[in-house]
């Protein structure tokens, strides 16, 4: 799970390295705009800015929940091997008219 997690903060981090190039492109182009048009294009900026961080912010999150729930994997595992160790430690397998014959 960590790997996984570790995938998702470094598609993150190329998604923000890729969408910080595209807004330095078209930020080069805010000088050609006037008027309402000029106002326009600082609002669809400001937008995409939100977005950018909001993909971010979910990217991010998705990290800590993979990684929380490779946690919680983990120590259930770890408490099945356990409950199988005290199961085979106290020669309790099953009731003797189990279908085994143990």
């Amino acid at each position: 799970m960590e790997t996984a997690a570790k995938h998702v903060e470094t598609v993150n981090g190329q998604m923000q390295t890729e969408i910080a190039r595209v807004r330095d492109i078209v930020a080069g182009s805010q000088g050609n705009w006037v008027g309402a048009a000029a106002g326009a294009f600082i609002k669809i900026m400001a937008d995409y800015d939100q977005k950018a961080r909001q993909l971010s912010d979910v990217l991010a999150e998705i990290a800590v929940q993979i990684r929380e729930n490779g946690r919680g994997y983990d120590a259930q595992e770890q408490a099945n091997l356990a409950a199988m160790n005290a199961a085979g430690a106290s020669g309790d397998l099953g009731d003797s008219a189990s279908s085994l014959n143990i």
